[in-house]
């Protein structure tokens, strides 16, 4: 029979399971009040407070091309350990020059209309040089700007001029070391974490609900001084407990 005698001195820093367990039962209202408003913020904050992310694929691919004639003849292994090279080159060093961020940024503002940083250009594009189609680099743009996909074509665009010639036609040189960067796809169609980041912060607002109702309950458990047995006040008080009278709380739950 579950009893509530007196108050007194529970023994400090002694926190069993089943007490946490207990408090956690007769609180689970509280309890799930909690992680439903926490998870609520969460995401009201998510949609509205966190900037929407839009992102573009694209990439360009790096050829070393052979030569034909004989005394200038570059076999195919040299051209591609060359291209591999050029492509590794290109991405750690080219790619985000202060030329070809500055470049791309003023294309932007005069042809698009869109105003940008060369800092946001180096800091939303990650790249990689991928061998899987042959010798390319991988790039994504990513940032608030909805336009991710322009943002990234102007950027592909400016690299390949800035490494490539032209012939008197106008049309690009894809013959040696520094003409050997083409466009082979234009970037993808724009995608964005709008579903995702609410999704993100409900679950991560969910969590720190649990959390505050996990610390709310230790709480309540390590302040509460409430004798649970006599047998726990005796040992403590030395006195000894005549008769009992059980919690009528507790009694009306068993009895419904």
């Amino acid at each position: 029979m579950e009893e509530e005698v007196v108050r007194g001195g529970a023994e400090e820093g002694q926190i069993s399971l089943v007490a946490l367990l207990e408090a956690a039962k007769h609180r689970i209202g509280l309890i799930l009040a909690i992680v439903v408003v926490m998870t609520v913020i969460g995401g009201i904050f998510g949609k509205f407070f966190v900037k929407t992310k839009y992102s573009s694929s694209g990439e360009v691919i790096v050829m070393m091309m052979t030569e034909d004639e004989s005394e200038n003849k570059t076999s195919s292994t040299t051209a591609y350990q060359y291209s591999v090279y050029l492509a590794e080159t290109i991405n750690s060093s080219l790619l985000k020059s202060d030329l070809v961020m500055k470049n791309a940024a003023e294309t932007l503002k005069a042809d698009h209309g869109i105003s940008i940083r060369t800092s946001e250009l180096k800091s939303g594009l990650t790249s990689s040089v991928s061998q899987n189609r042959g010798i390319a680099i991988s790039m994504k743009f990513t940032s608030s700007y909805e336009q991710a996909d322009v943002i990234l074509n102007t950027v592909i665009n400016t690299l390949v001029k800035e490494l490539n010639s032209k012939d008197e036609d106008g049309n690009y040189k894809w013959e040696l070391f520094g003409n050997s960067v083409r466009i082979t796809s234009a970037p993808s169609a724009v995608s964005n974490d709008s579903r995702s980041k609410v999704l993100k912060y409900l679950a991560i607002f969910c969590v720190i609900g649990l959390v505050i109702a996990a610390v709310f309950i230790v709480i309540v458990v390590i302040t509460d001084d409430t004798y649970k047995s006599k047998e726990q006040f005796e040992k403590d008080t030395g006195i000894e407990v005549l008769a009992s009278l059980e919690n009528i709380a507790l009694a009306k739950e068993k009895k419904e």
